[in-house]
């Protein structure tokens, strides 16, 4: 393989990282806020069984 096919290798595997980078941003902007009320809903239902669980040894 010369250098100038593995360079053009590269520089295509650069932009798709680019690419991709810039899709997960965008949809982290988007849906952030709501993804992180769904984990800090579920990490509340966690703790509250886990208190649950807690009372019922004693």
């Amino acid at each position: 393989m010369s250098h100038k096919k593995q360079g053009q290798g590269l520089v295509e595997y650069i932009i798709l990282v680019g690419l991709i980078a810039l899709l997960v941003f965008g949809l982290v902007k988007a849906f952030g806020d709501e993804v992180g009320d769904t984990i800090e809903e579920m990490t509340d239902s966690t703790e509250d069984v886990g208190k649950e669980i807690k009372k019922g040894r004693k």
